[in-house]
């Protein structure tokens, strides 16, 4: 009875043991079948996911390149308006200049033929005297020389030795 004990024993124990190796086996199988399951839902669901992260990355740099585009034209644009408003400043402020400076010709212009003017006058004025002089001298010559004939009028009465004797 021992034996057969020992033999029931033994058939339980290995019994036990068949049935905990066989839960072992359901549970690695049960695994490997996870395992496998979300290995092919892996592999199915990767090229998904690439594909969503290829167009998310191709969405997100078409945003980027749209607003680095729009910020260019937006300071192309500012630039452009800044540059005219500038030229239009300095137009502005160039016209105030010239106007300024035609102006102070102008007047200096307005000098300058007034003194022209003046410098003719008393040029007038000079050339006046000095034809009046010149009358003068011319007269004065003439006197002269109407009194050097005179006296050569009276030296010509007296003779020739008279005039030699009064040079001696």
């Amino acid at each position: 009875m021992y034996q057969f004990l020992s033999n029931q024993f033994l058939l339980r124990q290995r019994d036990r043991q068949e049935l905990i190796i066989l839960r072992w086996i359901d549970q690695w199988r049960a695994i490997n079948k996870v395992k496998k399951l979300f290995s092919s839902w892996k592999e199915e669901t990767a090229d998904i996911v690439k594909e969503k992260r290829s167009e998310e990355f191709c969405q997100k740099f078409y945003v980027r390149g749209l607003l680095f585009r729009s910020m260019r034209h937006m300071k192309l644009f500012a630039q452009v308006c800044g540059n005219k408003m500038h030229e239009r400043r300095m137009k502005e402020r160039i016209t105030l200049e010239v106007k300024a400076k035609v102006e102070e010709m102008k007047a200096q212009q307005e000098f300058l033929e007034a003194l022209i003017r003046e410098l003719e006058e008393k040029h007038r004025i000079e050339l006046r005297k000095k034809a009046i002089l010149k009358n003068q001298c011319d007269q004065a010559y003439l006197r002269g020389v109407a009194a050097i004939s005179n006296e050569a009028l009276k030296m010509s009465h007296s003779t020739l030795d008279d005039f030699y004797k009064g040079m001696r």
